[in-house]
């Protein structure tokens, strides 16, 4: 319960534009998922702060994110419900949209081969410096 609710707190903040306390979230929703071993939620955290870095003008950060939450949802068979899909989508066309061919997908390849270890330690170490 912890988690979902921590979750659906990481999303209202990114919606709103507050994306450290995101970040914050995030780190609370990682802690308690890698603990428990939860990929489903890892995935969401991942998809958030994806979408997130989208919004701050980080492209290639959200590659990375959103590359690495779509490869272990495959790996594990996680689900995600349509408002959810329709705002990863989005993100990934933002972060297509404004770097190069090549930059995206190289970006997207390293998301894709990260582990869900590397991919929370990026998620957690990389933090840009943005306000809110």
């Amino acid at each position: 319960g912890v988690t979902l609710s921590l979750s659906v707190l990481a999303m209202v903040a990114a919606e709103i534009g507050q994306y450290a306390q995101v970040q914050s979230f995030c780190a609370e929703i990682f802690g308690t998922a890698c603990e428990i071993h939860d990929d489903q939620t890892i995935v969401g955290g991942l998809a958030v702060l994806g979408q997130a870095a989208v919004a701050q003008d980080t492209p290639a950060r959200a590659a990375r994110l959103l590359g690495a939450a779509q490869a272990l949802r495959d790996a594990v068979g996680s689900y995600q419900d349509t408002r959810a899909q329709v705002k990863a989508n989005r993100a990934v066309e933002d972060a297509r949209r404004v770097l190069s061919l090549s930059a995206f997908a190289a970006a997207w390849a390293e998301g894709q081969a990260m582990t869900s270890e590397q991919a929370v330690a990026y998620a957690l170490a990389e933090v840009p410096a943005v306000p809110g």
